[in-house]
Parts: C-alpha cells; sequence; structure tokens
C-alpha cells in the first residue's frame, strides 16, 4: 500500500461524501440522515487519536455499502442507544454484502447524521462442527 493510494483514496471518499447532502432511510421511516463533517472525521479518528492507516481505508471503501444499507427497503433499526442527550441507531441489512452495520447519531433535537460504518465479522461456518 502506497501512501499515493491512501491520499487518492481519502480525496476521492471525500468528495463523494461531500457530495450526498443527506440520503432518506427507508429503515427509519423515511428519516433524513445528514452526512455532515461528524462521520468523515469519525473515518480518520476515534476518540482516543488517529485511527491506522489500513483501517481508515477499510471504512472509506465502505462508504458506498452505507449508502446502499440506509437506503434498502430490507434494512432494519437493530438497536437504539442513548446516553445523555446522544442517541445511537444500527442500521443493518442481513440481504446487503458485504454485511456491515450502518450507525446513526442524534445529538439532543439535532438533525440524525451519518456516524461510522462497522464491517460485521464473518461467521465461520466450520466453527462447531466436529
Amino acid at each position: 500500500m502506497s501512501d499515493e493510494t491512501y491520499f487518492e483514496l481519502k480525496q476521492n471518499t471525500l468528495k463523494l461524501y461531500k457530495s450526498i447532502g443527506f440520503i432518506i432511510c427507508n429503515a427509519l421511516d423515511n428519516t433524513e440522515i445528514y452526512f455532515n463533517s461528524h462521520g468523515f472525521r469519525h473515518f480518520i479518528y476515534t476518540s482516543a487519536g488517529k485511527r491506522p492507516i489500513e483501517d481508515q481505508m477499510r471504512r472509506f471503501k465502505l462508504l458506498p455499502h452505507a449508502l446502499i444499507i440506509l437506503n434498502d427497503q430490507r434494512s432494519r433499526p437493530e438497536e437504539v442507544r442513548t446516553l445523555g442527550k446522544v442517541t445511537f441507531i444500527s442500521v443493518e441489512n442481513e440481504f446487503h454484502f458485504p454485511s456491515a452495520t450502518v450507525v446513526i447519531r442524534k445529538i439532543g433535537t439535532g438533525k440524525p447524521h451519518f456516524f461510522s460504518i462497522i464491517p460485521k465479522k464473518r461467521k465461520d461456518p466450520n466453527k462447531g462442527l466436529s
């Protein structure tokens, strides 16, 4: 992996990200989900600091899948968690590959926005068989 590949991917993802504005999420009763700076920043940083380059690149590559998952009629909210004034909603789609969870965040009475996409680990089909 060269640095040029990382920077090209980051710039192309940022260009796509900025072009989205918002998307209608069928899984959340046609709620507008905004793509603001919080979500893109979360591709690059965690609360503990900068993510490893490989993790950033994996998240950049998953952005188009987040759009599909949020827009697909078969997607469903899986979990809602509230911490103080912040609500996190995970949206999943068992029919989409690669399998991933899209996290939506809403702060207080603000607009819900894309916060993260997390790839789901594949289950080992041989696990537990002997």
